[in-house]
């Protein structure tokens, strides 16, 4: 067997993209566009003018935009080239229509959410299974939460191909690996995995723990997503209503792979977990701020009850009228799940259980062009607004703390559900006083850092799909 021996691993992470459609006048509710790969002769200036434009209207930092730009850029250098030195958040694609469709939640997919690890002095990469989707290739295959992949169609992967070789479509063969001792092994398992169109259901996982006479209900949660027609937030009331109905008096939900999303499914999951006084009387959730022009606009045409001003806990059958909460989180956990548990805080007994949160308290609009046919086939998605709680709490810089400390180790990790799982351990300790598992606070054999994808994170709080309209009228 090929070892691959190392001292220190950098591990950071890829999901697949979550995104929104709010229901408002500023928001294009069409999805439909055109393919424009063909239309190989666009003008660069063209696109670039459409990006300075919209930059100028919705961009949080609009007025530190720079006062002179190349025109004639590419337009990914172009639109990075504008961007405040705070935002590492904004990003751009040339492909819309993509984009557009991940966010309905149906899309071509492997079916898996794969860490990615470098090894210590070296150029090699190594992947590490988060989860996988029922019902996807992966998931029939038999690759499962803890899996390494260390070959991509028979190929090592490195810091050159690792993402290429991951991203291309059609699907590929995998080759495992195997942890011992500070140590991966290479194994003789291959798996051959490929791409199907899949909904992306993003509870992945729930059930009922009966401890010490207690009844606790637990759910995996991975994209904060409404998906068509609120697919996925109907699914949300559906799983909360069962839980109700199995009497759970305590709650844990699973963020640690969950890097945010669309701001209504975060408000949605908020109103349900919150105290039924606090959703009858429409408390406040989160409070938005935009640059100056954008907020005197909504203040001047909606007044400062404005639904884009300010988000609030809503009424729900399905409401579990909880006065605690249990999150698990990592540094994955970002955007949308840091905006609940923050938004949540005034309201209930929050307990957030594992590593500091990614800290990212900003939004964004998805910004595409919709003429017909469409001159091009550029999304940008810059950050748009800062959000902060009823009581004003924002600029986590540093992620939100965990009022108990535990390390995510993928090396060991468990089903989900098991309440052998270290921080689901802590959590049940926490309610019913008893031991049920390792609860440690320290992975004996963590010797690695976590490096997250910037550009996951960057779609994680995405406000809404909108087409290029001037709306500062």
């Amino acid at each position: 067997m090929k070892k691959f021996v190392f001292y220190s691993i950098q591990i950071f992470s890829l999901f697949a993209i979550a995104g929104c459609s709010k229901d408002d006048d500023l928001i294009s509710t069409s999805t439909e566009i055109a393919d424009t790969t063909s239309i190989a002769s666009e003008s660069y200036s063209m696109v670039n003018d459409w990006i300075s434009e919209n930059m100028s209207l919705y961009y949080y930092w609009n007025t530190s935009l720079p006062a002179s730009a190349d025109i004639n850029e590419y337009p990914e250098d172009f639109f990075y080239n504008l961007l405040h030195s705070s935002d590492y958040f904004s990003f751009i694609t040339d492909d819309a229509a993509g984009l557009i469709e991940e966010f309905s939640g149906t899309t071509l997919a492997l079916g898996f959410s794969p860490a990615f690890g470098k090894f210590n002095d070296s150029d090699q990469v190594f992947m590490i299974v988060e989860y996988v989707y029922n019902g996807s290739s992966a998931f029939e295959q038999g690759l499962k939460r803890g899996d390494i992949i260390l070959k991509i169609n028979g190929e090592y992967l490195d810091t050159d191909n690792y993402y290429d070789l991951y991203s291309q479509s059609g699907g590929y063969s995998v080759t495992l690996g195997a942890y011992i001792d500070g140590t991966i092994y290479e194994t003789s398992t291959t798996y051959d995995i490929a791409t199907t169109y899949l909904v992306l259901d993003p509870i992945i996982d729930y059930e009922v723990k009966e401890v010490n006479g207690i009844k606790i209900g637990y759910i995996v949660y991975v994209e904060f997503i409404a998906g068509d027609n609120d697919l996925f937030l109907r699914r949300m009331d559906q799983v909360m209503g069962e839980l109700k109905s199995q009497g759970i008096t305590e709650l844990v939900v699973d963020l640690r792979y969950n890097p945010g999303g669309e701001l209504t499914a975060a408000q949605h999951l908020a109103s349900l977990l919150a105290p039924a006084s606090t959703t009858s009387s429409g408390e406040a959730f989160v409070t938005f701020n935009y640059n100056d022009d954008l907020q005197n606009y909504f203040l001047r045409t909606e007044g400062s009850k404005s639904d884009n001003l300010k988000m609030r806990l809503e009424t729900n059958s399905n409401n579990l009228n909880l006065s605690r909460v249990f999150f698990l989180t990592t540094n994955g956990s970002a955007s949308a799940s840091e905006l609940v548990i923050n938004g949540l805080e005034p309201y209930m007994d929050v307990v957030v259980i594992g590593e500091p949160t990614y800290g990212k308290y900003y939004g964004s609009y998805v910004i595409y062009n919709t003429d017909t046919p469409p001159a091009h086939n550029w999304a940008i998605i810059p950050v748009v607004m800062k959000y902060a709680n009823s009581l004003g709490v924002t600029d986590f810089v540093n992620g939100l703390t965990p009022d108990i400390y535990i390390e995510d180790d993928l090396f060991a990790a468990k089903e989900f559900g098991n309440i052998t799982d270290p921080m689901l351990a802590s959590a049940i300790e926490q309610i019913t006083g008893l031991s049920v598992g390792n609860a440690r606070t320290v992975s004996p054999q963590k010797n690695y850092s976590t490096l997250l994808n910037k550009e996951k994170i960057a779609r994680g709080n995405v406000m809404g799909v909108l087409s290029p309209a001037d709306i500062l009228n």
